[in-house]
């Protein structure tokens, strides 16, 4: 399994959004992954960004659909929503 493979995987079987460093040690607890050194996967970044590919739309469309619809509200969109509210705009949810 490629490393984003297994980022995907461990994403979309969460349910929920995860950091890097819970993605890293889900990926080592489970072996998902080995990088050549044999060293484990580290999650010292502020961000993981997989693009460019097809080959996973349905599974982050089902981790998106699951994350959107559980309620979970990233600090970026909860920023926007933040201004919206502030300038008076109307902001709809899904669902409460």
């Amino acid at each position: 399994m490629k490393i984003e493979e297994a980022i995907v995987y461990v994403l979309a079987s969460s349910g929920y959004g995860m950091k890097t460093e819970q993605i890293a040690r889900e990926i080592n607890d489970r072996g998902l992954f080995t990088r050549w050194d044999k060293k484990p996967v580290v999650g010292k970044y502020p961000v993981i960004t997989l693009c460019g590919s097809t080959r996973f739309k349905e599974q982050f469309l089902e981790a998106q659909k699951r994350l959107t619809l559980g309620g979970y509200i990233g600090s970026s969109t909860r920023s926007e929503i933040e201004y919206a509210k502030k300038n008076g705009k109307e902001v709809r949810y899904l669902e409460e």
